[in-house]
């Protein structure tokens, strides 16, 4: 049988850094008294934190009863587990990171928003952005968005721009004594005093109220009453001429 020197077994006994160590009775056995909070576990004084329980940066405190961990913003609960990254609020597959205060959620393509709800794509012929929170196309020359994808439109050489409306029609905006018709800005003139359109392939004539229309002219009317005659006679002024009131 080995028989250590006393002084050899004082050297051993240690508890931990949380602890005191001694020894006690005949064969002198080592005894940990642990600080308040601390329990004996393979002859060591372990602590409720000594596990790290607190998650997110927090930080554990001992307290009187387990352990007490003291969050960093924006993380909460008993360990700091919860945080804005917790209920997975982005959506298509999208990575959630936390950022500040809250959260920013990475999309993958073709996803966008706050938390990749909206899917941005406007196809091959355009750029898509959001906008208050709201998909827009930002499309090539002669294209525009049709039903949230860029599509083909041209109304021609005498336009000045092509876009669809809600309904996907084509609208042309064009060039002064153009008119659409039939998707295409095509020669539509009646002259200074009215506006032109097509109605059914035909062309229309709006004029003012001091004139009328004559072989697809707006042209101004005057009145002249013949010297001893109740009956008055209605003269077509050239389109040079202007209307005295």
């Amino acid at each position: 049988m080995n028989i250590f020197p006393i002084s050899f077994v004082l050297s051993a006994c240690n508890c931990g850094p949380d602890s005191n160590c001694t020894f006690s009775g005949l064969f002198q056995q080592k005894k940990c008294i642990c600080k308040p909070g601390y329990w004996v576990v393979n002859g060591k004084c372990v602590g409720p934190c000594d596990e790290q329980p607190c998650q997110n940066g927090g930080t554990c405190n001992v307290g009187e009863i387990g352990f007490i961990c003291n969050c960093v913003a924006p993380f909460s609960g008993p360990r700091c587990e919860n945080g804005p990254c917790t209920s997975n609020p982005c959506q298509n597959n999208g990575t959630c990171e936390v950022s500040e205060y809250s959260y920013r959620c990475n999309c993958n393509k073709p996803f966008k928003g706050t938390n990749c709800e909206i899917e941005c794509d406007c196809g091959p012929y355009g750029m898509c952005g959001l906008e208050s929170g709201r998909k827009r196309c930002f499309c090539d020359s002669n294209y525009a968005e049709k039903n949230g994808k860029c599509e083909y439109c041209s109304c021609g050489e005498n336009s000045k721009s092509c876009r669809y409306n809600l309904l996907g029609e084509k609208e042309c905006n064009c060039s002064s004594a153009y008119a659409q018709n039939r998707g295409y800005c095509e020669d539509c003139n009646c002259g200074p005093y009215g506006s032109c359109s097509f109605e059914y392939d035909r062309k229309r004539c709006n004029c003012k109220s001091f004139a009328v229309e004559m072989n697809g002219v707006c042209v101004v009317m005057e009145s002249t009453t013949l010297e001893g005659s109740t009956s008055a006679m209605t003269t077509a002024l050239p389109l040079t001429t202007q209307c005295k009131f």
